[in-house]
């Protein structure tokens, strides 16, 4: 035992067989289907903060509705769904309106609706070569043993339609799922499926459609085992009170068991015991499993220990980079807007722009044409994103610099007639997206080494983490659904 772990475990510990970091929407997942197996429901989670949800985060100011994370579900997924309808929720989902589905990219300032018909006749967007590349499916006579493990998502699509395809739709795209940099960002990592098309033929549509077909079978074998579904085909969706039903449906549950305002103040594991050690400011806990949702960084820093395979843990979790995203919010009266163009919302394009024009917003939701209910009907809301790994600078401006920057570039994109936003509220995430670049890369190549996960399997870490299976709600929710699987399988 070392003297790090010799001086935690002299004083009294309360001890669990689960203790959970963080009450985070991945957190209480992992909780809820631990306690549903009712197997193993020895588990408490610790949050520093006073509320649960994490970056799931529902407010109000002024009678508006607004979500300070994630603004809406994707429902694609099935395994998703399964678990919407685990919670009792499929029922609750309200969908935006079917013309709240287009989308533009703003380049110069315009509006430049996104559309694959558009793309192919008369977008600006793209040149010849992107158009035929479109026709041929994206097609490279790169053969596919050929694509770059570490291969970065611009490079990917530039290689397979053009560098101005790539620049005013991918660098946007990017910009706007993980607030990064499309030059930085693995294609493998962050755009997994895709990637796997990419590697079954040398065209993109051919290899989604081989893709496809083999899971076709799979999921006719499965189909009788399906929930009856109630879900509009409308991939998109939330509820009519805000995202933040799902962890408070989830809370409920066990409330009792989640313990807030605990911050957590060291990690370390006794191995003679076979045993964590959690401290924080006034108690000590002991248990089994350690399942951890905590940023990267924050976790490595936590963790005390001399053993060199944690040491080295650390070093490559502390790698892991963030991006830090602010979002502000606006609302402007309707007879003030002048440009009409409406829909999901824009994403800005970036390139050749980073000198002249440091500071930019990344992109803007219509939130309120989105779901209409969420401020009163003479006003639009509308959500902007500023920051990311684009442009890290600008949270060092203030508050009020921020939000005169957003309403600045707003009204002259949208043309609207006003000197000052009718209401705001702004909202900053520092450590808000893990960036799926080469230090993320390295990462899962080093712990996906067959002598690493035995480790971690033997030390019972489990990682319900945004940096391991997606950063969506849907992917955080499904790897903490099997996170508790695992968990259940092993103590079996």
């Amino acid at each position: 035992m070392n003297a790090i772990t010799q001086s935690i475990t002299n004083s009294p510990s309360k001890h669990y067989h689960n203790i959970i970091l963080g009450a985070g929407i991945s957190g209480l997942t992992t909780a809820f289907y631990l306690q549903k197996s009712n197997k193993d429901q020895n588990f408490i989670i610790l949050e520093k903060n006073d509320r649960v949800g994490g970056r799931v985060f529902t407010d109000t100011f002024n009678n508006n509705l607004v979500e300070h994370g994630p603004n809406a579900l994707i429902l694609r997924k099935k395994e998703f769904r399964d678990i919407l309808c685990d919670l009792q929720l499929e029922n609750e989902l309200i969908y935006p309106p079917a013309q709240s589905k287009k989308r533009y990219i703003c380049k110069n300032g315009k509006l430049i609706s996104v559309s694959p018909s558009s793309l192919l006749l008369k977008s600006d967007l793209t040149d010849l070569k992107a158009k035929i590349k479109l026709l041929l499916g994206g097609y490279t006579s790169t053969p596919q043993e050929k694509i770059p493990a570490n291969q970065n998502i611009f490079d990917f699509f530039a290689t397979r339609f053009s560098n101005k395809f790539a620049e005013n739709l991918i660098i946007p795209l990017v910009s706007g799922i993980y607030a990064g940099d499309a030059r930085k960002v693995i294609m493998k990592n962050a755009f997994p499926k895709i990637y796997e098309f990419a590697l079954n033929s040398n065209s993109l549509l051919l290899g989604a459609i081989k893709t496809l077909l083999r899971k076709k079978q799979k999921q006719q074998q499965n189909k009788q085992n399906n929930h009856k579904e109630s879900f509009q085909a409308n991939n998109l969706a939330s509820f009519k009170d805000g995202l933040n039903i799902l962890s408070n449906t989830i809370y409920k549950n066990f409330e009792k068991q989640v313990i807030l305002n605990s911050t957590v103040t060291s990690i370390s594991k006794d191995n003679f015991k076979k045993m964590w050690i959690i401290k924080t400011a006034n108690e000590s806990y002991t248990c089994k499993n350690l399942i951890n949702t905590l940023p990267a960084i924050s976790f490595a820093e936590l963790l005390l220990s001399d053993d060199l395979w944690f040491n080295e843990l650390k070093s490559y979790l502390k790698n892991i980079n963030y991006s830090s995203v602010i979002i502000v919010h606006l609302t402007y009266n309707k007879s003030d807007i002048k440009n009409k163009n409406r829909g999901f919302g824009f994403l800005n394009t970036h390139e050749n722009n980073l000198l002249k024009r440091p500071l930019r917003i990344l992109g803007t939701l219509f939130s309120s044409y989105m779901f209409p209910s969420r401020t009163s009907t003479n006003q639009e809301l509308f959500t902007v994103f500023l920051g990311g790994d684009l442009y890290p600078q600008i949270k060092q401006l203030s508050d009020k610099e921020i939000i005169d920057l957003a309403h600045t570039e707003l009204t002259k994109i949208l043309q609207i007639n006003a000197s000052i936003a009718n209401e705001h509220s702004i909202l900053r995430w520092d450590l808000a997206i893990p960036q799926y670049d080469q230090n993320h890369l390295q990462f899962k190549d080093w712990i996906n080494r067959d002598e690493n996960t035995k480790e971690y399997i033997k030390n019972n870490l489990y990682w319900s983490t945004n940096y391991w299976g997606g950063i969506s709600v849907p992917d955080c929710m499904i790897n903490a659904k099997n996170i508790a699987q695992n968990i259940l399988e092993e103590s079996i």
